[in-house]
């Protein structure tokens, strides 16, 4: 919207004003207001205004919610909390010349039709609704500025009084046809002079189509060889899918080329055509060069890679709404509800209730934190295309020796998006490869950071691997498989990587050959790990599998092309495990790390537990218990486990809780040992709970480097719960999370080790799964603890004032300090220090006031017999 009232009055004193200045005035401003809404706040539907329509005998009844818009003029348009409801309609009559409602010429012209609620002032005059024909109309709110001269003339006069404007907003029913011609109209009008997404399909964006790639080799086939792999490859890649006459090439590059129709008008120069540059590299499959015929996993990949960066994209923007200073054509005094009776079926849009004539929202670019940036669109836009044209198969480099072609990258795992993941090697290291990959940091000056295989100086192996879940092996295909394995091993001890290495033959096994050896032939090692994934590298803890190619002749295979390329020693395929084979580890590799904390009651609580009968009736002195599982606490302590997790790896499963209980006669004899003991049998493959014989703490063992997270809570009492990690405890309070005390064992929380291993936990509770022996806890009679009570309250009277106490001068200085803030200060000393519970560190303070206290409490009972 472009301001046109560029020229105010400015008054001076004794001025003659007149009509021109103040209208001149007038119209500035409400502009300036109008302005303000469609620039700085946004324009379209902002909330409400939802059209529901109810049909009986052939008429339709239609309904409006309450709700707030504005137009692409800054008019806001309302619709009360009582809503609108009509049940009858009349011909439109356009009485403020309002041109988007008076085209000539096109479809639905003279159909336009205002909606009657019964307190319109035209109710009787019109007719029902016709459901069939409303069937073919769009609601549509219709800001009408009705001027109404106020001259009249009476026997004594005929003053000019002026004019009123009354503003209405009228319900109508336009046509769908009338629509679609405005649009045409509008939209030819405003590219006479700017660019943009004005006219946003939805429907068309938010049915782009789904592509997921599929698993490799699921359901199984028998893989014996390099011909059986390449068949499963292009099982995916070339032969139409299930359910699809086009090959997974031709289904993502119409995908894309759709996508960037949809979103054409966000983009800049979409010119592009992916089918074409997507159908030369998929010849390219079973046809290869040379020296890149190994490489044929690679179409896999990279295929993968488009599906994620396109999902990415259409994601991104489909969420970029905002428009900059919109043009003032587009609804300047009306809005479009949406059509009486939408699209149906089964795409996503009609599934999301998406309208074709309803002015969704549109906000300004400042108002408050947009999701997505437009250039950050086009960024992602761009890296599709500088994907496609950067897309090379690696081949070795015969002048370099096998350590130099192998390079373990680290980087991110498949759930990441593709930006935080380093570029595989079958990319060229292009600039605008590098510029696009990760927009945040081409935003920051920071694309030089970019990490992959191809570029050059990228030394990121040597750095902190703490935000890394995976490594991307690459260069090893084409390789000889004892140069490979001998490279790649040694890049693992100098390393220091967490994973396994192993090689895979695709001959016939001879015979006589035992279970072990077996295991060294693809066909044999799939019997016993089904599992096998290619990934283009491995998780932390897990197994890189090489599957090498074999001597026999390739002439009659169908794959002849590309095997006849390959070396019979060559590496052909990599796959890999989650878990560790080929170094299972050891007990001497395991490092135990021991934290120690607090236990989330204290002594205190455990003994009044153990002490105090539980009352399941209320007495004369006393209520009842009031938790919803007394029955259970009458005899129990019981320790509610929220969650149990380590490395990731749940425990709970889909339970909301598990209940460990200790009976009390245990809790009496051994003190919090005996909970500790429960939880250890409730999880015998999980963490190691111990505690130090007398004292109040926990010891939790876990392997060292491994993230762990408990979460539990007393059923008893007030219910706090607080959670256990590898870095310190903490206490929910008011919905967060504060850390209680120090933080916990640093280093085992900052050393990466592999996924939770259930090998090593059973190695672990075998070594040191037996807690420390239960020995008896020396506790307080009861007549002690009654006792220790009346003493303290005895003593406590005889400290009644705080200026008796011990720590007086100290209260004494902290009151002054409260009362400098608020002189009217009410202080009052609670604790310890008021109950008479108090112990100093000084034993001669102790003596000192027990025996005042003994003193004063025979003088009183004396005074008393008296």
């Amino acid at each position: 919207m472009i301001p046109e009232n560029n020229i105010y009055p400015f008054f001076e004193a004794n001025q003659v004003l007149s009509a021109d200045h103040l209208n001149t005035l007038a119209a500035r401003l409400d502009e300036q207001d109008r302005l303000t809404r469609a620039t700085l706040h946004g324009i379209g539907i902002v909330c409400g205004m939802e059209v529901s329509v109810t049909k009986s005998g052939g008429n339709a009844t239609i309904s409006i919610s309450k709700g707030y818009g504005v137009t692409s003029e800054g008019y806001p348009v309302i619709i009360g909390d009582k809503g609108f409801r009509a049940d009858r309609c009349r011909a439109l009559e356009v009485k403020d010349d309002y041109k988007p409602l008076l085209l000539d010429d096109v479809d639905g012209a003279g159909e336009l039709l205002e909606l009657l609620d019964s307190g319109h002032e035209h109710y009787e005059e019109g007719s029902a609704i016709d459901a069939d024909e409303a069937a073919e109309m769009v609601v549509v709110l219709y800001v009408e500025l009705l001027e109404t001269s106020l001259k009249t003339c009476t026997p004594g006069s005929c003053d000019d009084k002026g004019k009123k404007v009354t503003v209405s907003v009228r319900k109508l029913l336009v046509p769908t046809a009338y629509l679609d011609a405005l649009h045409k109209k509008v939209a030819q009008d405003i590219e006479k002079d700017s660019e943009g997404d004005f006219f946003p399909n939805l429907a068309a964006r938010l049915d782009l189509p789904d592509i997921r790639m599929p698993r490799f080799d699921v359901p199984a086939t028998t893989l014996t060889d390099a011909e059986s792999i390449i068949a499963a490859y292009k099982k995916i890649l070339i032969n139409p899918i299930d359910g699809a006459d086009k090959s997974l090439y031709k289904r993502i590059a119409a995908a894309l080329d759709a996508a960037k129709t949809a979103y054409a008008p966000l983009l800049d120069n979409p010119v592009d055509d992916f089918s074409t540059a997507l159908s030369t590299l998929e010849s390219g499959f079973l046809n290869p060069g040379s020296k890149k015929a190994a490489a044929f996993q690679y179409h896999y990949d990279f295929l993968n890679d488009l599906i994620d960066a396109y999902d990415e994209f259409r994601t991104k923007a489909f969420e970029l709404t905002a428009l900059c200073n919109p043009p003032s054509q587009l609804f300047p005094r009306h809005l479009e509800l949406g059509e009486l009776e939408p699209e149906s079926g089964d795409a996503p849009s009609a599934e999301a209730g998406i309208l074709a004539y309803r002015h969704y929202f549109r906000p300004s670019p400042t108002l408050g934190k947009l999701k997505t940036k437009r250039a950050e669109v086009q960024s992602l836009y761009n890296r599709l295309q500088a994907m496609v044209a950067s897309f090379d198969l690696p081949a070795q480099d015969s002048s370099k020796s096998a350590d130099e072609n192998i390079r373990v990258t680290p980087s991110r795992a498949a759930n990441a998006p593709l930006s935080q993941r380093s570029i595989p090697c079958y990319y060229k290291p292009t600039a605008r490869l590098l510029e696009t990959w990760d927009f945040a940091k081409t935003s920051a000056g920071r694309s030089d950071q970019n990490c992959g295989c191809r570029i050059d100086g990228d030394d990121s192996i040597e750095w902190s691997l703490d935000r890394r879940g995976f490594f991307r092996i690459e260069g090893h295909i084409g390789l000889d498989w004892d140069k490979a394995l001998d490279a790649l091993q040694k890049k693992i001890a100098s390393d220091r990587l967490p994973v396994d290495v192993l090689v895979l033959k695709t001959e016939t096994p001879p015979a006589g050959l035992d279970d072990d050896e077996l295991q060294s032939y693809l066909p044999e090692f799939l019997k016993k790990h089904p599992g096998i994934g290619h990934n283009c590298g491995v998780m932390p803890g897990g197994t890189f599998v090489m599957v090498c190619n074999n001597s026999g002749s390739t002439a009659s295979s169908p794959y002849n092309a590309v095997l006849s390329k390959i070396g019979s020693k060559a590496i052909v395929a990599d796959f890999s495990l989650p878990y560790r084979i080929a170094g299972t580890v050891k007990p001497t590799e395991i490092s135990v790390g021991e934290c120690e904390y607090d236990w989330i009651d204290s002594l205190r609580h455990l003994n009044n537990i153990t002490l105090r009968k539980y009352r399941q009736k209320a007495t004369a002195k006393a209520p009842a218990a009031h938790e919803a599982e007394a029955n259970r606490l009458a005899s129990n302590y019981v320790v509610r486990i929220r969650r149990y997790e380590i490395q990731g790896r749940n425990f709970i499963g889909n339970r909301n809780f598990i209940d460990v209980a200790a009976p009390l006669a245990e809790l009496k004899l051994y003190g919090h040992a005996a909970i500790l003991k429960k939880i250890n049998e409730e999880f015998p493959l999980g963490l190691v709970f111990d505690n130090t014989a007398g004292s109040g703490n926990v010891l939790i063992r876990a392997v060292r480097g491994q993230r762990f997270r408990i979460e539990l809570e007393g059923v008893q009492g007030n219910r706090i719960r607080y959670a256990y990690t590898e870095s310190g405890m903490y206490r929910l309070q008011n919905d967060n999370w504060e850390q209680i005390g120090g933080s916990g064992e640093k280093s085992s929380c900052r050393i990466i080790a592999g996924n939770y291993d259930e090998n090593v936990y059973r190695w672990l509770r075998q070594r040191f799964g037996q807690p420390s022996t239960l020995t008896p806890v020396q506790r307080p009679t009861a007549k002690e603890v009654i006792d220790w009570q009346k003493l303290t309250l005895v003593r406590a009277r005889h400290y009644a004032k705080a200026s008796s106490l011990p720590i007086s001068g100290l209260l004494g200085s902290i009151a002054s300090a409260i009362r400098q803030i608020d002189p009217d200060a009410g202080i009052v000393l609670v604790g310890s220090w008021a109950n008479g519970s108090w112990l100093s560190r000084i034993e001669a303070e102790n003596v000192a006031s027990f025996e005042g206290s003994k003193k004063n409490s025979t003088h009183s009972a004396r005074s008393t017999k008296r």
